[in-house]
């Protein structure tokens, strides 16, 4: 048989290489589509598959649209404000720094970036968004506290200090951790005064790694929870309880603490590795920690009038599922699917007047801000 003859006779595999080449430049093609779109950093409203919002008929309510806005960078951390806005810093790839003091508007997708080239560590903001204070460092690499004017755009003083912000209870003062007191500081004249101090409690406060050190605040301000995590040994933090007005400091918990919120009622929700088992936490001084719901749970967001509750958690294949789900006692009921697999989540927070609920999360090569907007009313 000739090699002519042998080519007619067998033409198979060379289709099949063709095939599987032109495959390829398709794929790769699409995906350089793709990644053209995300870079493009504009408000994309996402059409979400029905199957992805697995309602229970009970529930009382639906999630009924999804706005999808990408950033391009990689977000360290994010606040909600109440002026719609979203103040987030970035991470610097080549350390652990973060880097600039951004805004993105939820309602315009507009992204505004305030303080550029300055390496940002942590910042917290008032309450009306009007006033931010964030942890920076100088020139020559001493750290500096700077008091910012959002609406003015416009630094109003800055001053040296090793202090971790944790909350600003007004637009004049912050409350901020200094070894083991809790200091109090006027932000016009950059006075301190400490309010508590965590070693006249007794109890033994571990060795924080301050990057990890988690806070919220009562609805009325008046009481301030933190968790203090262990360098060393995570599941060896603590739960603590803070009056500044009277300096009394309460230890609510031990353990691993992932994030915590609070409920309607003043109690708190809390996420983590407690007394050796990993779940949901109800908390209070009342009745002490009890259990909620075993699991993998991690960002948790609470609806502090109505106790519906919205959290991610980490199925068996290790992924990231959003939920959300209504607290009857000491369980949840309606428990909901919101959205199948948003990605590893940085932020959850409901906005304070509109039943949509925000949620941050790392993308293929940037940072997705979803709003999902519920029907009826929260859960």
């Amino acid at each position: 048989m000739s090699a002519l003859e042998k080519k007619r006779r067998y033409p198979f595999p060379r289709i099949v290489w063709l095939a599987a080449l032109m495959g390829l430049v398709t794929a790769a093609f699409l995906g350089m589509i793709e990644l053209y779109t995300h870079s493009l950093n504009r408000e994309k409203t996402v059409v979400m598959d029905p199957a992805l919002f697995a309602e229970s008929k009970l529930a009382g309510f639906r999630v009924e649209s999804v706005v999808k806005q990408q950033i391009s960078e990689p977000v360290k951390q994010a606040r909600l404000l109440s002026n719609n806005a979203l103040l987030y810093w970035l991470k610097d790839n080549r350390s652990a720094d973060g880097t600039g003091l951004h805004f993105i508007d939820l309602t315009t997708g507009r992204p505004e970036v305030y303080q550029p080239n300055e390496p940002v560590q942590n910042a917290v903001a008032s309450a009306d968004g009007t006033k931010a204070v964030y942890t920076t460092y100088s020139a020559s690499d001493a750290p500096q506290i700077v008091y910012y004017d959002i609406v003015q755009k416009k630094v109003i003083r800055s001053w040296q200090d090793w202090s971790l912000l944790i909350a600003m209870p007004d637009d004049r003062h912050s409350l901020e951790l200094l070894g083991l007191d809790i200091l109090l500081r006027d932000l016009n004249t950059g006075q301190t005064r400490t309010v508590a101090s965590l070693n006249s409690s007794g109890m033994t406060i571990p060795k924080n790694d301050l990057s990890m050190v988690k806070w919220v605040a009562s609805p009325d301000q008046s009481r301030i929870y933190v968790s203090l995590p262990s360098i060393d040994q995570p599941t060896q933090g603590v739960l603590l309880s803070i009056v500044p007005a009277s300096g009394v400091v309460s230890k609510l918990a031990e353990g691993e603490v992932h994030d915590l919120s609070v409920l309607g009622g003043g109690s708190l929700l809390v996420s983590g590795q407690i007394n050796g088992q990993e779940g949901l936490f109800k908390v209070d001084e009342q009745q002490g920690l009890r259990p909620v719901k075993q699991g993998s749970f991690q960002n948790i967001a609470a609806t502090p009038n109505e106790d519906g509750v919205a959290y991610s958690m980490r199925t068996a294949d290790g992924q990231y599922k959003l939920m959300a789900a209504r607290m009857e006692g000491n369980r949840l009921v309606d428990e909901t699917t919101v959205y199948s697999d948003p990605g590893y989540v940085r932020i959850l927070q409901w906005k304070k007047d509109e039943p949509v609920l925000v949620c941050m999360a790392e993308g293929i090569s940037g940072t997705d801000v979803y709003q999902f907007r519920f029907g009826s009313r929260k859960p």
